[in-house]
């Protein structure tokens, strides 16, 4: 059976903020943390740094239609996602911070991320184009 689902009436699993967080992130990290293997790593190492731009182009994009949703359901699941996606950021900073430390220049790659996500992106598509993005990366 065929059963479409309206935009205000989600069909899934609820977004369940977690609280307290721990990854055990607090001190150093081998260089090469996955299994000793380079290349491994530092393909993790590379998606650490993108996700807190990331989650940040995510966050603006779904915000940008806040405001024009009226379900109260669908405000909560926004409210949600935006707080997992806020607390996904603060992970991968502290992931990131560790690769600074190695010396991975974490504040250049910042620079280059926030340029490409917020000033070149929003310059080639709609909101609803970065909307859709962000849907479909997620």
């Amino acid at each position: 059976m065929n059963r479409q689902t309206r935009a205000d009436e989600p069909d899934h699993a609820p977004i369940v903020p977690r609280e307290n967080l721990d990854f055990g992130l607090d001190g150093d990290i081998p260089k090469y943390w996955m299994a000793g293997d380079a290349f491994k790593t530092r393909f993790f190492d590379a998606m650490s740094t993108l996700f807190p731009m990331g989650e940040k182009f995510f966050i603006t994009s779904v915000r940008e239609f806040r405001d024009g949703v009226t379900s109260p359901k669908l405000q909560q699941e926004v409210k949600d996602f935006i707080r997992q996606e806020a607390q996904h950021t603060l992970i991968h900073r502290q992931f990131n911070d560790r690769l600074k430390a190695q010396g991975v220049d974490i504040d250049a790659i910042n620079q280059q991320l926030e340029t490409m996500f917020f000033v070149d992106v929003p310059k080639v598509t709609t909101r609803t184009q970065r909307l859709a993005a962000t849907a479909a990366l997620e």
